[in-house]
């Protein structure tokens, strides 16, 4: 994915990771967040980021899409903290901020579809009997979905 633009970064929780990994490099951005813990103990959020770098050559010549190896930093954001800076954020500016369930998709963009931009995130229950606590916007965005099998089940 092309991460000219540091989509968690326009977030709570993105921008207390940023403050707190305080990486001097222009081209770090944020490429994960995921919550913490149980389905019922959700109180850090573990964000992940790293310096990228344009490929010289090839279809994504342009874009800012290769991870650069030994610069991945994470920092770790707790509930209370996003309430503390939302805020803030919102005495500061007079507007509230955007929940932290709200979170944008930039892929859907790649595949030719219309991104709506207010969807909220879902957790999703093939990953949790992974062991993972991923959440997505659409069910085809888990990893593990099975688009052959979700169709043959839905004309039966």
């Amino acid at each position: 994915m092309d991460q000219r633009i540091d989509v968690f970064a326009e977030y709570s929780y993105g921008k207390i990771a940023l403050q707190k990994i305080a990486s001097p490099e222009p081209n770090f951005r944020l490429y994960y967040a995921g919550w913490m813990g149980t389905v019922n103990d959700r109180n850090v959020m573990k964000v992940t980021g790293a310096v990228f770098r344009e490929p010289t050559r090839g279809p994504k010549k342009g874009q800012l899409s290769i991870l650069v190896p030994k610069t991945q930093r994470t920092a770790y954001v707790t509930s209370e903290e996003m309430t503390a800076f939302a805020a803030a954020e919102a005495a500061r500016t007079g507007r509230p901020t955007q929940p932290v369930d709200q979170t944008l998709i930039l892929d859907l963009r790649e595949r030719g579809e219309e991104i709506d931009w207010t969807r909220p995130l879902y957790q999703c229950q093939i990953c949790l009997e992974q062991g993972e606590d991923n959440l997505h916007k659409y069910l085809d965005d888990c990893h593990y979905f099975d688009e052959d099998a979700f169709l043959a089940a839905r004309s039966s």
